[in-house]
């Protein structure tokens, strides 16, 4: 190809590393396919220096692999089935406690979990690209990242802030554990989740608690071994999984961040399960973990046989085990069988991998130089015309491979599937099953609210529906405020009896409630931001014509013909007992204020 002279100018007066990029895309052949077409650039010394740019970051990202040239040559070695890296062995079911039930058991790692909260904190990976989401913003058409996903009406990564504030406050109103963030230049993400953490002034969580960490994206690359290009002088990049986090937490500091908040150990959660805080499943599962002082765990549950989704096992190795995961697209080349239990169970008899993680930060520390970028694995699901075309992805949770021998000691606790993970990874399609999808997670969601009020609460509620009406017309529609808990025990203390008709919607956005024999025929909106202020109702029948039917429930974002709304702002309170309160009105109750009503004595 012909380069016109400003491109070689600018090449050959380019610096000491520039020039060292350029001799590694030429050493593994790929230096001529970024300037096909360069020619029909009015201005390509400004594109060469950005790409340029961009090759330095990825270069240095990919430092363990040995920069650009490690990782095409280390995917040319997946892509030809060349043996994997991990420790071989034997893998087994791995054996931990069940948290799916009360019991005693449950109940003291719950204790464990509210009492090591000052030392605990939280990392996201929110750097998705979730391109099978179909995500746009409606304004500008623009591809957005799976964390502002609506979701009950709040995005994905609010939703995972507002687990943690229930969890903190069951310590103290003073706690705010660290946050650490993922995002990465895919879809704009970065831009994305800063913006989102400004315009809602950081859920009202401290600024200098969060640490934001951008993952540089990866080079896509063909099966036939070329580097796939978008444009002259444009590398189609994608995410290269979640696994360099470990890596990226050591280079930014993030570690060092960590212990001057006096942080000994980490949950990690995924942007894309929003129904992983329910109940006492994070608690109990980060509970058990800093109570045993463990280094590394995961909180698993039941997993169909032949599911697209990993399995967590017990490597066995030499005399010595972990806990870790195996991903569904490498079972045959580990000679793992997907098996059930038994003969009349569908339900295999490896655990699901739920990316629910809790780690020690000083143990994951000292095993980064040693597994960097853990889990490599191919993925082929992008195309450059009708060739496969990929990258390497790597899994933050295959950091537990490197644990065989002491001092590091794995972990796994036990509970239902839909308290444990529901996850919305792609756009739901009508007449296509909901599984994965939001609509799947907002089933799931229902039928937990269905167990919660009326086998905890006591309420009555009409029966959970087919699937198919879930979209535009569900049974019933209930949201509530991870601090009206989380614990379901908790809830049941302040929700007891009544009655929800079919089609009523309540949303409690509230913390201190008391609700005793509600009959609610319509909607029930109770709105208190601070979580500082009370309401009760008593014998209280609330009839209005309540939402319209209508595909937006799973967002949450739903569109009213009445409600009944309560407003209590700061500490104010309202009381109500033994009224109706019918049609559509707003009570707004100021700060400091408390309103009471009651029926009339005649």
């Amino acid at each position: 190809m012909s380069l016109n002279t400003k491109v070689i100018d600018t090449m050959f007066s380019s610096s000491v590393e520039e020039r060292d990029l350029i001799e590694k895309l030429a050493s593994i052949g790929q230096l001529h396919l970024l300037f096909t077409g360069v020619d029909t650039l009015p201005q390509p010394e400004p594109a060469f220096r950005a790409i340029m740019d961009q090759l330095k970051k990825i270069d240095s990202s990919l430092a363990p692999l040995g920069g650009i040239v490690g990782y095409h040559r280390t995917f040319l070695q997946l892509l030809h089935n060349n043996p994997n890296t991990t420790t071989s062995g034997n893998y087994a079911p791995p054996n931990g406690p069940d948290f799916s039930e009360a019991s005693p058991e449950r109940n003291e790692a719950i204790q464990w979990g509210i009492e090591t909260l000052p030392l605990m904190a939280e990392v996201y990976p929110v750097g998705g690209a979730g391109d099978r989401l179909n995500w746009h913003d409606l304004q500008s058409g623009d591809p957005l990242p799976a964390a502002t996903l609506p979701f009950l009406g709040h995005t994905l990564l609010e939703g995972l802030l507002r687990d943690l504030r229930a969890r903190e406050l069951l310590h103290s109103r003073e706690l705010f554990n660290p946050v650490i963030l993922m995002t990465s230049q895919a879809k704009n993400n970065s831009a994305w989740i800063q913006q989102i953490l400004e315009e809602n002034n950081w859920f009202d969580r401290p600024k200098e608690l969060f640490f934001l960490i951008e993952q540089p994206l990866i080079p896509v690359i063909t099966e036939e071994g070329t580097w796939s290009i978008e444009s002259p002088l444009k590398l189609q990049l994608k995410p290269g999984g979640h696994g360099a986090i470990w890596q990226m937490m050591l280079t930014t500091g993030a570690f060092d961040w960590l212990r001057s908040h006096n942080r000994k150990k980490i949950l990690i959660r995924q942007i894309n399960n929003p129904i992983a805080g329910l109940d006492a499943n994070l608690l109990a599962f980060t509970g058990y973990g800093c109570h045993h002082d463990h280094s590394f765990g995961f909180a698993s549950c039941l997993r169909q046989v032949n599911a697209s989704e990993g399995m967590n096992v017990c490597l066995q190795h030499r005399g010595q085990e972990t806990i870790t995961n195996i991903e569904y697209t490498e079972f045959t080349k580990r000679g793992i069988a997907d098996e059930p239990l038994s003969a009349d169970t569908p339900y295999s008899r490896f655990p699901s991998n739920t990316n629910l993680l809790f780690a020690d930060i000083d143990h994951i520390e000292q095993l980064i130089p040693q597994n960097p970028l853990p889990g490599m694995i191919l993925n082929l699901k992008n195309s450059v015309g009708t060739v496969r075309a990929g990258r390497i992805e790597t899994t933050m949770q295959n950091i537990a491979d490197s644990m065989l021998s002491e001092p590091y000691t794995t972990f796994i606790t036990f509970n239902t599937r839909r308290k444990t993970i529901s996850v919305a990874k792609k756009e739901y399609l009508p007449e296509q099953p909901i599984s994965e999808t939001p609509v799947g997670a907002y089933a799931d969601w229902l039928a937990n609210m269905h167990d919660l009020l009326t086998n905890h609460c006591h309420m009555t509620l009409p029966p959970l529906t087919p699937d198919a009406t879930l979209i535009h017309s569900p049974p019933f529609h209930v949201t509530y405020h991870p601090a009206l808990g989380p614990l379901w025990s908790s809830i049941a203390q302040k929700i007891r009896g009544g009655i929800l008709h079919k089609g009523s919607e309540i949303q409690l956005d509230i913390a201190n409630l008391t609700l005793e024999n509600l009959t609610l025929d319509g909607s029930l909106i109770i709105i208190n931001r601070s979580l500082t202020g009370t309401c009760t109702l008593r014998n209280v029948t609330i009839t209005n014509k309540g939402p319209k039917n209508s595909n937006t429930f799973w967002q949450g974002v739903q569109q009213r013909h009445e409600a009944c709304t309560l407003i209590i702002d700061g500490d104010g309170s309202f009381t109500a007992e033994n009224i109706t309160l019918t049609g559509n009105q707003t009570i707004h109750v100021p700060a400091g204020k408390h309103l009471t009503r009651r029926e009339q004595k005649r």
